[in-house]
Order: C-alpha cells, then structure tokens, then sequence
C-alpha cells in the first residue's frame, strides 16, 4: 500500500476532533473544536457544501461524529463543543451512543434532533468517558473512562433491573528514590493531588436558605461535571398533543464487564467473598467478580471514584462491604454484595474524601481515614452514621488502618514512615507512636529513621507485622 499524499482537507478555522468516511470513500466528514460540521470530497480534499437533509439520506460507513443537524440533541443545555467527547451510530442506523465531560453513557434513537430528545444515560464511569464504540454486531457497547481509567463493556438489548443502575431516560434539554528505601509508586502517592481530581463545586451550596425559600436566579452557564452533584432540575414542559407522533422507547444497555482495578494509589482493597467470588472496585464501581464463570455484577451508587473497600468478616454480617469514596463529604457506603442493596451511607465525617475503611471485631463499627492535610482518623458505627470518635491522623499519608481481629476498641495505622496504635476510650481516640526495636532493645537514633510501612497483619496475640 502506497502511503503517498494524494490531497489536503483546507478550512478547518480549529483542530480536528471526529472524522468518518461515506461507504463509497468518497467523502469525508469532519468536526472541528470550532462546532463546524465540515465536508471534503477525496482524494484532492476540496471542500462541499451538503445540506442537512441530504446527510441524513447518506449511506456513512461510520459516523462518530458530535456535530450537525443530526445529533444536535444530544447536547446538553448550557454544554461547550468539549462537554460531549465521543458518539457511535449502530449498524443498522437507529441508535447513537454517546460519552460525555460527566461521566455518563447516553443512548439516543437517531436522528437526535431538536433540544429535547430523550436519551437513557448509565453510570459507572467516575470522570470524563473518553470514547465509546460498537461492536461489529451492535450486541455490545465498549466505553472507555479518562482518569479512572477503566473500560467497561455494556449488553445491548436487556431489560434494566435497578432504576439508574441500568439506565434512567431523562429529557436532555518526577521519580527520586527516598533512603527510606521504598520505591517510587509510594513517592508518587505521596505527592497525588486529589483535590485536583474533584471535578466540580455543587450548584446549589448545603446550607444557608432552605430552597424553597430562595430567591430565583440566572441558572449557571455550565453545569457540573462531576456526578458527585445534582444537575439543574429539569424543566418542566406541557405534555405533547395526541396529534404528535410519540417516540420509539430507548433500547436498554446493561454492564456486562469491567476491565480495570485500581490499584496505582490504593491497597487491600482486593478480597475473597467466598472460594469462588472476589470484591474490588475500579472507577465508581463495586465489583463482585465469580471466578468459576467469569461473569460480573456490580454496585454502581457511587458518584465519584472509589478509593478503599473492606469486608466485614463477622459470621453474622456476612457479604457486608464498605467503599470509601473521592468527594467533598467523604461518603462512605455500606451495601450488600449479594444484593447490592445499600444498608447506610456515613456521609459528613471527612472533607474530601476517604482513602481506608476497616470493619471492627463485632462487625458494627467502622474506622476511616481521609485524605485532609491532617488524615483525620474517624471511628463510626455504620449503621445510623453516628460519630463515636475522631482525630487527627499524621501529617504524612496513612495507607492502612485496621482494628485488631479480637478488638472493638485498638486499631493501627500506618504510612510514610511512621506507624501508630489507637485506642478508642469513650468519645476520645488516643493514639501511641509506634518505635523500631531490635531485638527486644530500642534502635536509639535509628528509632527516627522509621520505614514506609505499606500493610499490616496480626498474629498471635500482642504480635502484629508491619511491612
């Protein structure tokens, strides 16, 4: 095959981001970050000029294209030409996906005209889903996530179980060694940004005014990215005339698959349910993968990215897991991995986040860690969201905590060189700084130099290993 240039595609007036070919290759289509819809003939690459109507009549071998007459609806009101990143059209024409700047995967019938077209929007992404495409069949739908990283593979033609879960139709209106001696992955969390990864203030503040009671304002010219906050309330519009045609219902898609497990900033958040069943998280998902048939389900109330996971290991509170998420109130859910029920969110307890969670011995308390300058230690009882206790953790990032197995009351952390042990004594965590020893003697100076410590398991009693 000859890689010679045959022509050049002249007056774009901005980059390029989506391009297709007609079946017979002998047009080109070409959307610009200038919101122009543009058409070139090939091969010499002059410029046509195509009315709306003669495009949709076109036989395209692919389109992947965001702008036009023909998929003006997908756009969200108040959206800029980067809020809708990528679309895909079936083979047979009749649906369009799409990946947007909030995290959604929409599905619209197509043709998507006019301002209010109806679409089904599915979560699990936790940031900006970056590209989404067909199979060759149209039997499923692969999207791809941004900063979370994930790829996830939806089934074409189900029917949704769980509400949003599956889809909700709306109206769319540098790398130095320290001496310590740990690698530089740890070195890299150490300097991780997380505020930087929240993507959006909310629009409406949580306190002040009571709603209802607010005086009325301009509505903002963007709207969230970030599914942690609400969007703008639909506008409420009057019901369409029996004389209009209704529009064919939205074919469902259902999560099938993920493929991802984030594992670069996080740790011990991969564990056995049972011989034949794991837990893990990637993106905004929980997921509870069998091993016997390779098959997945998944938890999908999260609305930002999952940063811890633990299981309650009591007998009596079996497939309990609790998943600590990025946000400015640091939600923490408890949920059912049999049933993906949710049994009770702690919200409130952390400012931007929670980074580890660990069930206690009986099963009903809950330990965190958030990711705040001070890596406040918080010790809850999961099922109302109560507080029991709470204090300030270390100046340096914890990796771990976890209740000792026997215990209610004595739980460690430990992190960027240091270690500590806590006991909660009433209303009050007290906490001891932990010091190297050599065999049974204590290092002296060295006692300062303490190492990274990246786990924790306990032994016999009063033995506990640190690594």
């Amino acid at each position: 095959m000859s890689s010679k240039r045959v022509g050049v595609c002249k007056g774009a007036s901005s980059y390029i981001t989506h391009v297709d070919w007609d079946a017979r290759g002998k047009l080109l289509q070409v959307n610009t970050g200038a919101r122009e819809q543009l058409f070139f003939e090939a091969p010499r690459g002059k410029r046509q000029t195509i009315r709306t109507t003669d495009v949709e009549k076109m036989d395209w071998a692919s389109w992947t294209c965001v702008l036009g007459g023909t998929c003006s609806g997908i756009w969200p009101p108040s959206s800029d030409v980067t809020d809708v990143n990528a679309a895909h059209l079936t083979q047979d024409k009749k649906l369009l996906a799409t990946g947007d700047d909030f995290g959604f995967v929409k599905l619209f019938n197509y043709p998507v005209k006019g301002k209010l077209a109806k679409f089904k929007k599915y979560v699990g992404h936790s940031a900006h889903v970056t590209n989404v495409r067909w199979t060759h069949d149209d039997s499923k739908l692969v999207s791809v996530g941004g900063a979370d990283t994930a790829i996830m593979v939806w089934r074409h033609g189900g029917t949704g179980t769980n509400g949003e879960a599956q889809g909700e139709s709306e109206e769319s209106d540098s790398e130095v060694e320290e001496d310590g001696g740990y690698d530089s992955d740890v070195q890299r969390e150490r300097q991780l940004d997380y505020k930087a990864k929240t993507y959006a203030n909310p629009i409406r503040e949580m306190s002040g005014i009571k709603p209802h009671q607010q005086q009325i304002t301009d509505a903002p010219e963007r709207p969230a990215v970030s599914r942690s906050y609400k969007s703008r309330p639909t506008v409420h519009r009057i019901e369409p005339s029996e004389g209009r045609r209704r529009k064919t219902a939205i074919v469902e898609l259902i999560l099938d698959h993920i493929h991802g497990y984030r594992g670069f900033d996080t740790r011990n958040n991969l564990h056995y349910l049972s011989d034949t069943e794991i837990v893990y998280h990637a993106a905004a998902a929980g997921i509870v993968h069998n091993l016997t048939n390779s098959t997945q389900t998944f938890y999908l109330e999260h609305t930002d990215d999952i940063l811890c996971l633990a299981v309650n290991r009591h007998p009596k509170l079996q497939n309990i897991i609790a998943s600590g998420q990025l946000g400015k109130d640091g939600p923490i859910h408890v949920w059912n991995a049999a049933s993906k029920q949710t049994l009770s969110i702690v919200r409130g307890h952390h400012t931007d986040g929670v980074c580890s969670v660990h069930f206690s011995c009986n099963g009903k308390l809950l330990v965190s860690v958030g990711i705040d300058a001070d890596h406040t230690v918080v010790v809850s009882k999961w099922s109302d969201g109560t507080k029991l206790a709470s204090s300030r953790g270390h100046s340096e990032r914890i990796f771990v905590a976890e209740f000792r197995p026997d215990s209610d009351s004595q739980f460690v952390t430990c992190g960027v060189k240091h270690v500590k042990f806590w006991t909660l004594a009433g209303s009050q965590l007290v906490g001891k700084r932990g010091l190297l020893k050599a065999n049974g003697q204590d290092v002296g100076d060295d006692a300062a130099k303490m190492q990274t410590m990246l786990s924790v398991a306990f032994g016999a009693v009063s033995l506990m290993i640190v690594d």
